[in-house]
């Protein structure tokens, strides 16, 4: 086995890897292991994807990603470190192949491996590094619009011991893991040790997923998720009603008006013309009363404009209305009619939404991450929070996905009122800009302080003054998922000018 010393500009000298001799040799070993072997190296998908259109043989692909690692690592591609990757990542023949030709090499000091492959001089890990950790994340949990992927949620369903609130971590937020990865809820009463859980997540996903994977560990109740539009009373300036009876109305917010070809809409809460008090015991319910409201919608439902005392009417009676209601989506759309309905409705004092979904979820995704996941939120009568997690979801004790991907918001304000569900919700980008995303849903109750934060806390004051911390977790969901349900994502979009001085509410 050929082994040689290189020789680095800045006068170290460190064991390097041969073409000829030792790398063919493992790539032999590896070969049809080679798209696992470039994960666990961190090298990119896209890269991953090159070497597998360019090269026939796999052994040869194997070769090119040990290629790929030595160029990308420099000085870093040491046989100590390319052993403790082989080791640790279940690369049998491959490490002992190095342990019995090597044994003068080869430490187990992995501490030592770790700080040679990641770390700078002040022991941070590199920035260089960071990049390849964020790419790798990215490609491997994610969509294309930063979301985690369909198939990660299947996977966590089928793990046992996991269920609870599940989602993305900053890499600022965990400095043991200082790198964006995921975080899920292991209940204490499960009682499974976490390498357990790790080898079951990382055989359902087929290679070291545990990796980029926090577990949380608690032992509250469950999460109720408390809607926000069923209420007797409307608290928003701009609101749709359901008339039940002359003294009873079902309410939520306006979330916007929409137009695709000649024909007009207005969007709401899919639930906010449904009894129901909780999200999560009456998941069912909420489910059978909209399929037979899609299917017979008898309802009348009425809009109430800014500056006004009238409530004008919005569709005639059956109404042709459609709702989606599932983890992504509450949504319902009314049919409004032609131009001349939505001129009656105030047509002509509103304005025109702007909708470029791409480029908005890659501007909270660069967001996030330029201020350690925070973001900056308002809704339409100006109350303000912050994003806290931009993909939390919610699987309960019967494997049942409550949520998935939805928007988490803490606030010290009452960011939704009764009634507000619907409401159309923006994001402070990094200019400044607000931008519409998402539209609010529902308040998460009786919640431990579990987001792993210490220096974002919201507080009130009491009647002697005193200063008292004060949460309240709010959950949105993301517009784009909503119209794409719909069939209205590339529609024309209106929302009511902003002619009233609302007062903003601070954290």
């Amino acid at each position: 086995m050929e082994i040689i010393l290189e020789k680095h500009k800045d006068g170290t000298k460190t064991i390097g890897v041969t073409k000829d001799d030792l790398v063919h040799e493992i790539g032999k070993k590896l070969s049809t292991q080679w798209k696992e072997l470039g994960r666990n190296l961190v090298i990119p998908g896209d890269r991953l994807d090159i070497i597998n259109h360019d090269e026939y043989e796999v052994e040869e692909k194997a070769i090119q990603v040990f290629q790929h690692w030595k160029r990308n690592t420099g000085k870093n591609s040491t046989v100590k470190t390319l052993f403790r990757v082989l080791s640790n990542f279940c690369f049998g023949d491959a490490s002992e192949y190095l342990r019995e030709g090597l044994p003068c090499v080869i430490s187990s000091n992995y501490e030592e491996v770790f700080r040679d492959m990641f770390l700078d001089e002040d022991y941070n890990i590199r920035d260089d590094i960071h990049d390849i950790f964020k790419e790798v994340f990215r490609d491997m949990f994610l969509d294309e619009d930063y979301n985690i992927r369909d198939d990660i949620h299947d996977i966590f369903k089928l793990v046992f011991g996991i269920h609870g609130a599940y989602g993305i971590v900053n890499k600022d937020k965990n400095k043991n893991m200082p790198f964006e990865h995921l975080y899920v809820t292991v209940h204490e009463q499960e009682r499974i040790y976490e390498e357990i859980l790790k080898e079951r997540i990382d055989k359902e996903f087929g290679w070291k997923a545990s990796t980029f994977i926090e577990f949380r560990r608690t032992s509250s109740s469950s999460f109720r998720f408390i809607l926000l539009g069923h209420v007797r009373a409307r608290n928003s300036s701009s609101n749709l009603s359901q008339k039940f009876s002359d003294d009873n109305k079902c309410c939520g917010a306006l979330t916007m008006f929409c137009r695709q070809n000649e024909n007009y809409y207005a969007l709401t809460c899919g639930h906010v013309a449904c009894d129901t008090k909780d999200l999560q015991n009456d998941v069912p319910k909420i489910t059978d009363v909209i399929n037979t409201r899609n299917a017979n919608d008898v309802n009348m439902y009425f809009y109430h404009p800014h500056n006004s005392k009238e409530e004008i009417q919005l569709s005639t009676v059956p109404c042709d209305t459609v709702s989606k209601f599932n983890s992504e989506a509450d949504i319902m759309c009314i049919p409004v009619g032609n131009k001349d309905n939505f001129q009656r409705l105030g047509g002509d004092n509103m304005k025109n939404l702007a909708l470029n979904f791409k480029e908005i979820n890659e501007e909270l995704y660069k967001t996030a991450n330029s201020n350690k996941g925070l973001v900056n939120v308002r809704t339409s009568n100006h109350v303000t929070g912050f994003i806290i997690e931009r993909n939390f979801s919610y699987i309960d004790a019967s494997s049942t996905t409550i949520f998935k991907n939805a928007v988490k918001v803490k606030s010290s304000a009452s960011f939704l009122e009764k009634g507000d569900s619907g409401t159309l919700v923006y994001f402070k980008d990094r200019k400044d800009l607000w931008r519409p995303f998402a539209y609010g849903v529902c308040k998460i109750d009786d919640e431990d302080d579990d987001d792993g934060d210490d220096d974002d806390d919201c507080y009130k004051y009491d009647n002697n003054g005193n200063c008292e911390d004060f949460k309240e977790y709010y959950l949105c969901l993301k517009l784009d998922k909503a119209l794409k349900m719909l069939d209205l994502k590339d529609c024309e979009f209106f929302i009511e000018a902003e002619n009233v001085n609302h007062s903003a509410s601070s954290n």
